[in-house]
């Protein structure tokens, strides 16, 4: 488990890179690390996708607006007079 988190974490340092585009990276030996390809499957399979991911992927709900009537009263007249201002 140790080594899936600390995949995770290799995940987030690299800008929380997709598991394929970290594998990727492993795989050609573009970065150093004690972390494997298998490491990060793991951390796939055990810890699930990371929160950003999750927020990245999720559409937006859209808000439904409604008009809705204002019904127009008679309204009297207020004269100057009236006005306690």
């Amino acid at each position: 488990m140790d080594r899936a988190v600390a995949a995770g974490k290799l995940q987030t340092r690299l800008g929380h890179a997709s598991h394929q585009a970290v594998m990727t990276m492993l795989s050609r030996e573009s970065i150093i690390s004690n972390v494997r390809q298998r490491d990060v499957a793991f951390a796939r399979d055990a810890l699930g996708p990371d929160l950003i991911t999750l927020k990245a992927n999720q559409p937006r709900n859209k808000v439904r607006l409604e008009r809705i009537g204002v019904e127009h009263t008679e309204m009297t007249e207020v004269s100057q007079s009236d006005c306690t201002c």
